[in-house]
């Protein structure tokens, strides 16, 4: 099964972090909400430091159920956010070793678009208005830096901050951000 899988190069994430809707920037601070996600990734090298990673992406934001517009007019939008993408991502690997530590270090940085598929919670446009606006395909940009420790059996474990920001296609809350750790597990050769 682990020569199967290392053959691959697949693997699987989480993240956790917080997420905003904006442009609710007059209150940025008090808009802060959870977020959660994961998915299963898989990788192709394309030269021997350089990646390009696709997979499939659960990502759930919250918000605070409220904008606030330029004139000061709160308006209400959706509780929760749903995004499932498939992200296009690549990544560049890093070594660096220690001759007074006599040890590797590996990094990963990376970044890409996200096509993205949006969905609500069910019943969100009885508290909203049977009105709202929204669009389901949306496009969505991810960046982020990880440390990677190889482990034996050719997988590997990496560790790092992440942001994204999805569009929503919705008149008064256009762009979700999220920030937070993502972890990955993956198998194959590093």
């Amino acid at each position: 099964m682990v020569a199967l899988a290392s053959a691959q190069n697949i693997g699987f994430n989480i993240n956790r972090g917080i997420s905003t809707i904006c442009p609710d920037y007059a209150n940025f601070k008090s808009t802060l909400n959870q977020a959660v996600g994961f998915g299963f990734i898989k990788t192709k090298p394309l030269t021997s430091t350089l990646n390009l990673r696709t997979g499939v992406n659960f990502t759930s934001l919250r918000s605070c159920m409220s904008v606030t517009n330029d004139q000061g007019a709160a308006l209400l939008i959706p509780e929760k956010y749903f995004y499932v993408d498939m992200p296009l991502i690549l990544e560049k690997n890093f070594f660096r070793y220690s001759k007074v530590t006599r040890s590797a270090s590996h990094y990963n940085v990376y970044g890409g678009v996200n096509f993205a598929y949006l969905f609500h919670e069910e019943g969100f446009e009885t508290r909203v208005g049977e009105n709202y606006q929204t669009r389901p395909i949306n496009l969505g940009l991810t960046t982020g830096i990880q440390w990677v420790k190889p482990i034996k059996w050719n997988t590997s474990f990496a560790i790092g901050p992440q942001i994204q920001a999805y569009t929503t296609g919705e008149e008064h809350a256009n762009v979700a951000f999220y920030a937070g750790m993502k972890m990955d597990w993956k198998f194959g050769k590093y």
